[in-house]
């Protein structure tokens, strides 16, 4: 007997023993199950994706029961397990005996927590209650959906359909463990083409689809740097929020006005910024109002890499998710299928992004409310980018104001801070002199010393203009030109422009340059 045995009925050490065989057997079905579904005559990578992970989750549940039971002290027996079935029928069917399977694990364990309760034994309740209860249930409401679905699709392309969307969810022993679905990821996002995929597109929309295909293979996300250089991290800190901008794109129709107001004009095409979203700190966040947007046009909001094809929205091609505002759908690296995700949106509407960059974890917000985790496993160096097919005018707002979504004002969100450590242009006064009085000063000396048969003044009035810069370095070719008399001044040459010579007392002209043009006699 183990010294760790304490308070351990042997009724509750044989349930235990039963319930670590149910679990094997469970799991055994289910490879069945995913065996079934992975055969060249069903072809379904969706069911056999989540089959194959629903049995190696059974196979932890009786790993965790086993070592419960050493724990405590107990003696693990196992037992011969069952042949499974091997064929069948239908992906209906499959899930319906499923559902039935993850029932008969829950009876199961219901009876083993009520032996626990029954011998008095709180910590084996406990046991059971934390690690295996809650699971089963939103295990049996998740295959208890699925049955409705598949209900809905009939056979078929429905079928199929409704497999790549099962695919592309990733819905597996991961979604049961934690209790919800889990989200897109970009490692297991491969569009699956079939003729009745390429099918839903018009002949424009596939060869719009074939030719970024291809891009993206001559130039996948790592074929140009994307990291923020040390020049860029300084520009950065200099500028702010200034640093950040988006690129227009030549080859679309489109235009880009203060940095991060967007136009576009017609046909599909998208915008990015010139630099990526940073790492810096745990979550960043921008937004886009839709200043003004027809109802006939689509807008999608999202992040991609680069490059990326600019004739592409974001949600279409590997690499990008984007929010579509005529459906509400999200796209993640998919032309074909959209998932439901939120409402629409219209002109007025903000739509925002956040980016946690340790999960690459996507979420998008809708005027301000937070709406679910649109995708993770984004890893790459991700770019803020809007898209649209037709005509719209869009303004960003990548942190330079305010956001609609308080948390992201509260937390500080935003891709940089509003103003960055660059100082202003120096003050002009007596802290730090006007040149442009003190080259008004110097013209002004300059009079007396050139005679008026002298063509030098005439050359230079001629060349004066509109264009002349008011603001001029001190030049030194006028250095060593004496300081002319008030009555050589009064002998000489008519007056230059009042705008650039004659200096008269202001507050842009410091106390040594008041005193040199009094004694010259100019004030």
């Amino acid at each position: 007997m183990s010294l760790a045995k304490q308070n351990f009925a042997n009724q509750s050490e044989e349930a235990l023993n039963q319930q670590v065989n149910t679990e094997l057997q469970a799991s055994q079905v289910y490879l069945s199950m995913s065996a079934w579904a992975q055969h060249t005559s069903v072809a379904l990578p969706g069911l056999e994706k989540y089959f194959r992970e629903s049995a190696h989750e059974e196979r932890e549940h009786a790993q965790k029961l086993i070592d419960y039971i050493n724990t405590r002290g107990g003696r693990v027996v196992l037992r011969a397990l069952q042949a499974p079935e091997t064929d069948w029928k239908s992906a209906k069917n499959a899930v319906e005996s499923a559902l039935q399977l993850e029932k008969d694990v829950n009876k199961s364990l219901l009876n083993l927590h009520k032996i626990a309760d029954s011998n008095g034994d709180p910590q084996m309740c406990d046991f059971i209650e934390a690690e295996y209860l809650g699971e089963q249930v939103e295990a049996i409401k998740k295959l208890a959906d699925m049955v409705t679905q598949l209900s809905r699709v009939g056979e078929g392309l429905g079928v199929y359909l409704w497999d790549q969307q099962l695919y592309r969810d990733g819905t597996g022993a991961g979604s049961r463990a934690t209790g919800n679905v889990k989200h897109d990821s970009l490692f297991e996002d491969e569009i699956v083409e079939c003729p009745a995929l390429l099918a839903t597109l018009s002949e424009d929309a596939r060869i719009s689809y074939e030719q970024a295909k291809v891009f993206q293979q001559r130039y996948p996300p790592d074929s140009i740097p994307t990291d923020i250089t040390m020049s860029q991290y300084v520009s950065i800190q200099e500028k702010g929020i200034s640093a950040f901008e988006f690129e227009l794109d030549t080859d679309s129709l489109s235009f880009v006005s203060a940095r991060t107001e967007i136009q576009f004009f017609s046909g599909e095409g998208c915008l990015q910024t010139n630099l990526p979203l940073p790492r810096n700190q745990e979550v960043y966040y921008w937004e886009a109002k839709m200043f003004e947007k027809p109802v006939t046009t689509t807008v999608s909001v999202g992040v991609a890499t680069k490059p990326y094809p600019s004739w592409r929205l974001p949600g279409w091609n590997k690499h990008s998710i984007g929010y579509f505002s005529d459906t509400g759908n999200k796209h993640f690296s998919n032309p074909f299928i959209g998932r439901p995700y939120s409402y629409g949106y219209e002109e007025g509407d903000v739509i925002g992004v956040g980016y946690r960059h340790r999960t690459g974890t996507i979420f998008f917000t809708r005027n301000g409310r937070k709406l679910d985790e649109a995708c993770f496993g984004l890893r790459y160096n991700l770019f803020p980018t809007i898209g649209a097919n037709g005509p719209c005018q869009i303004h960003v707002n990548l942190g330079q104001m305010g956001f609609v979504f308080v948390e992201a004002n509260v937390k500080r969100w935003g891709l940089a801070p509003a103003q960055g450590t660059l100082a202003p242009p120096p003050a002009y006064g007596f802290e730090a002199g006007s040149f442009l009085l003190q080259r008004g000063g110097e013209m002004s000396s300059l009079e007396g010393a050139i005679t008026p048969s002298s063509s030098r003044y005439d050359d230079e009035e001629e060349e004066d203009d509109d264009n002349t810069p008011l603001i001029q370095q001190r030049s030194n070719h006028y250095a060593a030109i004496p300081i002319p008399s008030q009555q050589h001044r009064q002998e000489g040459t008519p007056a230059p422009p009042s705008y650039s010579t004659f200096p008269r007392p202001s507050f842009f002209m410091d106390q040594a340059e008041y005193e040199r043009n009094r004694r010259a006699g100019l004030i």
